[in-house]
């Protein structure tokens, strides 16, 4: 569970928290427990899906032979390191109003 920046309760799931980092803007959640909104930034989750990104990239430039073999469990390890690292670490913060 997720603190809510405005109570300090735990009140988002590992899964709202992720629902928020994926559609970033789109859509605010409403704690359950004080009834305000939060988000999170969208420049931390775009600098964090780069830096992700680049370092999950990186054994593709230093091994391209077995990339061939792997394509698509590399793929799945990138996508789930992107959102899951990135919900981890990207704070919620409160809704502008």
């Amino acid at each position: 569970m997720f603190k809510c920046p405005h109570c300090n309760k735990r009140s988002f799931s590992f899964f709202q928290k992720l629902g928020i980092v994926i559609s970033m803007r789109g859509h605010d959640y409403q704690c359950k427990k004080c009834g305000r909104f939060v988000t999170v930034s969208f420049l931390q989750v775009f600098i964090l899906f780069l830096l992700i990104g680049f370092l999950n990239l990186l054994p593709v430039f230093a091994f391209p032979e077995y990339m061939e073999k792997t394509d698509n469990a590399f793929g799945f390890i990138l996508v789930f390191s992107l959102l899951f690292t990135t919900t981890i670490l990207v704070p919620l913060r409160k809704k502008k109003v």
